[in-house]
């Protein structure tokens, strides 16, 4: 998910204690790699290194003039549902906003064990970044029964190239 943090590890050829490692990232849209920090290998040549991607990144670790095998991160965008008596809200946080961009309200068929597509939902209000995240909204009314399992899906053609599709939590009718 979105800037959730994952953890890099690896273990240096010499397996020495106290050595430098550089990690690199190249994030999804960019040509070049930036150096993101060191990290500082423990007994047997073991080192880690945390992040919080925003988007689909590649990583890399350079040991004196040797490189890693590049490793890469994917990303969803974080998707909220809220509801408030008949009105729903959905809001998608990402690095970019997503104006125009279609999400899929959905219900739960259990007998058919799938997600059935109730409306399609149009983004479009913005709010100011905050930290270098940008909230995407839009309300809109839907009729639903007692019982009824519903959520917002962002499917991968609107989510692009820097993106897994991202689903929202689940809310249950009462």
């Amino acid at each position: 998910p979105f800037l959730a943090p994952v953890t890099l590890t690896g273990v240096i050829s010499s397996q020495a204690t106290g050595e430098s490692v550089a990690v690199s990232a190249q994030e999804c849209g960019k040509t070049t790699f930036t150096q993101l920090g060191t990290a500082t290998t423990t007994s047997g040549g073991n080192w880690t290194f945390t992040v919080k991607p925003g988007l689909n990144t590649v990583y890399r670790a350079r040991w004196r003039a040797a490189d890693s095998p590049n490793a890469t991160v994917q990303v969803s965008p974080r998707v909220r549902l809220t509801r408030l008596r008949s009105r729903f809200t959905v809001r998608v946080s990402a690095s970019h906003g997503f104006i125009g961009k279609l999400v899929l309200f959905q219900r739960y068929r259990a007998g058919v064990r799938r997600w059935a597509t109730v409306k399609r939902v149009k983004l479009g209000a913005v709010r100011p970044p905050v930290a270098g995240t940008i909230v995407t909204s839009a309300s809109f009314r839907s009729s639903v029964r007692r019982g009824w399992r519903v959520r917002a899906l962002l499917p991968q053609a609107q989510a692009g190239a820097c993106y897994l599709s991202g689903a929202s939590n689940t809310l249950r009718i009462r």
